[in-house]
């Protein structure tokens, strides 16, 4: 589901570059600190948001670094933040069919020629 939302994001929506700018940091339940990104964008006419990210992750996030935000025109409180696995995902999805249809292809050539007849 959260995909789902991400992607109709990337299509529909205002694209910014977003700096990080600290991170929160919590314990999971097994007793692992992970930790979220705190990520401060500009909107279209100059404003500037503070939000924390919704993606924990068991590594640091490098403050002063840049993401890519997306967030809706009209009502920039509903945003993404692309830390790279957005478009890495899409990739492997767009890739995927490519692939199987190569291995299937293998496989009907290698049965083709090694198929004994009766």
């Amino acid at each position: 589901m959260q995909y789902l939302h991400a992607k109709k994001m990337l299509r529909s929506s205002v694209h910014v570059k977003g700096q990080i700018t600290g991170f929160e940091s919590k314990e999971d339940h097994d007793n692992h600190t992970q930790f979220v990104s705190v990520v401060e964008f500009e909107y279209g006419n100059g404003d500037r948001h503070l939000v924390v990210s919704d993606d924990y992750f068991y590594t640091k996030p490098e403050v002063g670094s840049f993401v890519d935000v997306y967030y809706e025109m009209n009502n920039p409180s509903n945003f993404v933040i692309d830390f790279g696995s957005l478009l890495l995902f899409k990739f492997f999805l767009a890739t995927l069919p490519i692939v199987i249809g190569v291995i299937l292809n293998i496989a009907v050539v290698y049965y083709g020629m090694f198929a004994v007849s009766e």
